[in-house]
C-alpha cells in the first residue's frame, strides 16, 4: 500500500481508537465496516450505494473522493467526512460555519497564507 493510503489507514484507526475512548467497542454497541476504493471514483460510488442500502446510522469519508460519493448517495443519512482539504470547493458544504444538509467532518486545510505571512 502506498503512502496516500497509509495515510488514510491511520486516520481510520485514529477514529476507531477515539469512538474506543468514548466507549464504543466494536461488535458490542458499534458496527464499523471499511472499504476502500483506492481513489477510484467509479469504486466510491459503488461503495456508497452499497453502504446507503445497508441504512446506517452515519456514514464517514476519508479522503474528497470517498466523502463527495456518500454525499451524492446518501441524501438523509448522516455524512461526517474527515481528511478533505477544501469541503466547500469539493462542494460537500455551503460554507464552513454553515454546511447545511446532512453533512458535516473535518478539513486538513492549512492555513498557507498565515504561514507565509509568519515565514517573512
Amino acid at each position: 500500500m502506498n503512502g496516500v493510503y497509509n495515510s488514510l489507514r491511520v486516520v481510520t484507526h485514529a477514529k476507531l481508537a477515539m469512538l474506543r475512548s468514548k466507549g464504543y467497542i466494536q461488535g458490542k454497541n458499534l458496527d464499523f465496516d471499511y472499504k476502500t476504493a483506492q481513489g477510484n471514483p467509479a469504486i466510491a460510488v459503488q461503495i456508497a450505494r452499497q453502504y446507503v442500502r445497508e441504512k446506517p446510522d452515519v456514514l464517514v469519508g476519508i479522503a474528497t473522493p470517498t466523502a463527495q460519493a456518500l454525499v451524492v448517495a446518501a441524501r438523509s443519512i448522516p455524512v461526517v467526512f474527515t481528511a478533505v482539504t477544501d469541503p466547500v470547493g469539493a462542494k460537500l458544504v455551503k460554507s464552513l460555519t454553515q454546511p447545511g444538509k446532512n453533512v458535516t467532518g473535518f478539513s486538513d486545510l492549512s492555513p498557507v497564507n498565515q504561514h507565509v505571512a509568519t515565514a517573512l
